[in-house]
């Protein structure tokens, strides 16, 4: 039988000819999406980590959309110190401001996303991704691997 989108994707994306559905693959992401609620939590392990860039910052996407409208000091602090690093040299590929969207829409209105990727996030939205022929896959805290490593171990799904 052929293999599926997501075993043909999660393929190229572990630098293998194939994987199996159930098997563990080892994956590198073409994408790592966080908006900003995620932000603080994130920056603050990889720098517990030692690091001060992501391992492949181009493959990096960070978005202001949930703090719009900020309420207290935290979401002032959590703002400002995204857009902060997105102003660190090597640490953000792509940064989008308050205003431009939702986390997992911009990435495809800005033309990140194209067919075949493999995407991880913390947002559970990020799924949607698959209308544009994409795998896009919420790790939620496990996203601080991709920054940090550039991968992350990934169960091939079944279908």
């Amino acid at each position: 039988m052929g293999k599926t989108a997501a075993e043909k994707i999660l393929a190229r994306a572990a630098g293998r000819d194939a994987v199996e559905a159930g098997e563990i693959a080892w994956v590198k992401p073409d994408l790592a999406t966080l908006p900003d609620a995620s932000v603080l939590h994130s920056l603050d392990q990889l720098e517990a980590l030692g690091l001060e860039v992501p391992h492949d910052s181009s493959k990096t996407a960070f978005l202001v959309d949930h703090l719009v409208q900020v309420n207290d000091d935290v979401d002032v602090k959590i703002v400002n110190r995204a857009r902060a690093m997105a102003r660190t040299p090597g640490f953000c590929g792509h940064f989008f401001d308050a205003g431009c969207g939702l986390a997992h829409q911009v990435p495809v209105e800005k033309g990140l996303i194209r067919p075949g990727m493999a995407v991880v996030s913390i947002d559970t939205h990020v799924t949607t991704l698959g209308a544009l022929g994409a795998i896009a896959i919420p790790v939620n805290a496990d996203v601080i691997y991709v920054l940090a490593k550039g991968a992350i171990w990934m169960k091939v799904p079944e279908t």
